[in-house]
């Protein structure tokens, strides 16, 4: 069943050419659904993945690796986010140990 692909993706960039298909475009189509419907948004992926690659066989010169490098953007920046928290979380343990320390 393509509802994933056809409901999430063909929606925002199904006028598009395939060839010039980025993973910007992707990203953006998966975005809104991303941390709300997970496995649906991982459906649309592999399903996007796949006919890109069945594309690129058929000579439409498009990219596969798109959906590939559009999730690793989308998981990047949720990182990058939840690091960001880690990493405040950790400075302020580390200027509290100093100013102990500093107390002694």
């Amino acid at each position: 069943m393509v509802f994933p692909l056809q409901r999430h993706v063909v929606l925002h960039i199904g006028k598009m050419r395939v060839s010039g298909i980025t993973p910007q475009d992707i990203k953006g189509a998966l975005a809104p659904i991303w941390r709300t419907k997970f496995p649906t948004a991982e459906k649309a992926l592999q399903r996007t993945r796949t006919v890109l690659h069945e594309g690129r066989l058929m000579g439409f010169g498009c990219d596969p690796f798109s959906a590939e490098a559009a999730q690793r953007m989308t998981i990047t920046a949720d990182t990058i986010e939840e690091a960001m928290v880690y990493a405040t979380d950790d400075l302020r343990a580390v200027l509290d140990a100093l100013e102990r320390f500093d107390k002694r």
